[in-house]
């Protein structure tokens, strides 16, 4: 079977914009907005599962994640990951890459953005996806 991808042609990654520069002065919107967010976050008890191939995975072996000025607030329970979660994550990714030209690449030094943190080498990575 053929695929046909419909991604022919040079594409452009736009350049990273960073966020407006806010103050947060005493009695500004900014920080009354992220006052209210941090006070709504510490309310809420949140359950992070494991994701392995693209599903959530709950291993049931939790631990607890804490806020670091109130180490007694939990605000998440995580699922630990066992030895066969991990075996099931190595034989996902090795899924992923037989797919049909699926590759896999690691940009070192890089979080969750990477179209920012390693914009070059994500554009030369992009570029050889879509030629």
């Amino acid at each position: 079977m053929i695929l046909e991808s419909g991604l022919s042609g040079t594409r452009r990654v736009p350049p990273p914009v960073n966020d407006p520069v806010r103050a947060y002065a005493p009695g500004s919107p900014e920080k009354a907005e992220l006052k209210a967010r941090l006070k709504a976050m510490a309310a809420e008890r949140i359950e992070i599962p494991l994701v392995i191939g693209g599903k959530e995975v709950r291993s049931g072996d939790k631990a607890q994640a804490v806020m670091p000025h109130d180490y007694r607030h939990v605000l998440a329970d995580w699922h630990k990951a066992s030895r066969e979660h991990v075996q099931q994550a190595i034989e996902a990714a090795r899924t992923a890459a037989d797919l049909i030209g699926a590759e896999f690449h690691a940009l070192p030094r890089c979080g969750h953005v990477p179209y920012v943190e390693a914009h070059a080498e994500f554009v030369r990575v992009l570029d050889g996806f879509l030629v």
